[in-house]
């Protein structure tokens, strides 16, 4: 046998067996499920609001997507805990006049809305003097989850079904309403009642994380909690003698200013049966 012979052979030898197809455990992973991006400031739906993928697909005559589409299509579109609806807002002022954005559902668990900006130069800004800004979920279904970061809430008015929360009405059974980098200004509920709390922000059952955000010139009026009302036992604002258990606020780096309430107290924040976390 050559010597050239025998050196192939031992290289031969020599070869790595072929990998095996292995399994990446994904459980905690949070994968996008449906993306999509706000390409107008205009109020109008036009568009195939079937499905995000309708959507971008049929955006309507004017061929862009406005903020309201992106949330309709969001709530037409199946997601999980594990699988958000992302809506992305570049930076500008979306001025909204259709009433409010309403957000979740028993399809659609799961939206994150995403400012591509900053708070201050991306602003959501309820403009019809009578409804506030974000309607989140029915206040009934359970487990809807709901995401705001880098944009302003502003101008929100609590004046149609005196359930309170000028910026935004929120919560349900294990709901869970996360907040980071959003300034809440001059929201109000502007309701006689005494029983319509949050000037700019109401949950009403689930967890609440506030994370780095602003509070500033928000009244709730006749009601509780001229900035912010949480009360996460309660079932939701439709069922609230249901009681949660263990629910959660936690509100860090968080600024208010100048935030007012002519009810029961908490010019800032109203507090009802909640395992507060508010780190000094």
């Amino acid at each position: 046998m050559s010597s050239q012979h025998v050196r192939r052979q031992f290289a031969l030898s020599r070869r790595r067996p072929a990998p095996r197809p292995g399994v990446e455990v994904l459980e905690d992973r949070v994968v996008p499920n449906g993306t999509v991006t706000v390409s107008t400031p205009v109020d109008l739906v036009d568009g195939n609001t079937s499905s995000i993928a309708a959507l971008m697909g049929s955006p309507g005559a004017d061929g862009k997507i406005s903020l309201r589409e992106a949330l309709l299509a969001a709530n037409n579109t199946a997601s999980t805990a594990a699988a958000p609806n992302t809506v992305n807002v570049p930076a500008g002022t979306y001025s909204l006049t259709g009433g409010d954005l309403v957000v979740g559902n028993g399809t659609n668990l799961n939206t994150v809305v995403n400012g591509l900006g900053t708070a201050a130069n991306t602003v959501i800004a309820q403009t019809d003097g009578a409804h506030r800004v974000f309607t989140v979920g029915d206040g009934i279904s359970s487990g809807i989850l709901f995401s705001l970061s880098n944009v302003t809430v502003s101008g929100g008015r609590e004046n149609t079904d005196n359930f309170g929360g000028g910026g935004i009405l929120a919560g349900g059974p294990t709901n869970k309403v996360t907040l980071t980098n959003d300034v809440f200004d001059d929201n109000r509920v502007l309701t006689a009642a005494a029983n319509a709390p949050g000037g700019a922000l109401q949950v009403q059952g689930g967890d609440l994380t506030i994370t780095n955000c602003t509070f500033s010139n928000n009244s709730s009026g006749n009601s509780a909690g001229g900035a912010v009302y949480y009360d996460g036992a309660a079932g939701g604002r439709l069922i609230p003698t249901v009681i949660v258990a263990s629910p959660k606020l936690t509100v860090c780096g968080t600024t208010f200013t100048n935030n007012t309430s002519r009810g029961e107290g908490g010019g800032a924040i109203d507090l009802n049966d909640t395992n507060a976390n508010v780190p000094s």
